[in-house]
């Protein structure tokens, strides 16, 4: 079984470089999203087999209705979804989601469920963090997570702390934007510590 993120093909859609200059963009600010809490990650599905057993409780989010929304052109809206529509012709796609990480947002350290999980994100950044351990366990991960609380708002430090947990097996990646990557049975997680928006789309595909 395959422990580390890998990468794939290369994306070059319209729709994809549109995507990236509107989130790059002086007019987008993404501290402005939410005027309460801060530091989130959003995550909308935006496609889903109608037949899709393994996500009957994941709901399809219209875009458009979304707390986002008030951020973004209907253009955009549009791109995003011609974005998905190329998607679904190059692969077979399960389901797809828009992740969305605010400045300082992060998730708890996990695996996936599926082994074909796969991601390409929109923007770069030197400060996109990407974690990955190729030998894990479940006190590894519980164990990452709560120090990445302690030290969200160290994040150099965690970082130091984290490869030195385990030099052999611990990575810290910067994705690139338009690559399609494939998360494989690591345990991961991701840290915004830039100042714009992180844009991710994350999908699965039917393998059979």
């Amino acid at each position: 079984m395959k422990r580390e993120i890998e990468e794939s093909i290369e994306i070059t859609h319209p729709s994809l470089y549109k995507i990236k200059d509107f989130f790059n963009s002086d007019n987008f600010r993404p501290q402005n999203i939410n005027d309460g809490e801060k530091n989130i990650v959003y995550n909308y599905c935006i496609f889903k087999k109608n037949d899709l057993n393994r996500y009957k409780n994941e709901n399809y989010c219209d875009l458009a209705k979304t707390v986002i929304a008030n951020h973004l052109t209907n253009e955009i809206i549009n791109e995003i979804y011609n974005f998905v529509n190329y998607l679904k012709s190059i692969y077979d796609l399960d389901i797809i989601w828009l992740m969305l990480y605010e400045p300082k947002s992060h998730l708890d350290f996990h695996i996936d469920a599926q082994n074909n999980r796969h991601i390409i994100s929109a923007l770069d950044d030197d400060r996109f963090f990407n974690y990955e351990c190729s030998n894990p366990s479940t006190e590894d991960m519980s164990l990452y997570s709560e120090k990445l609380k302690l030290l969200s708002n160290d994040i150099d430090m965690f970082n130091d702390y984290f490869i030195k947990q385990n030099t052999k097996y611990n990575k810290i990646k910067i994705l690139k934007s338009n690559k399609v990557y494939t998360f494989n049975q690591s345990i991961h997680n991701f840290y915004n510590d830039s100042k714009k928006i992180r844009v991710n789309f994350v999908f699965e595909i039917n393998e059979g």
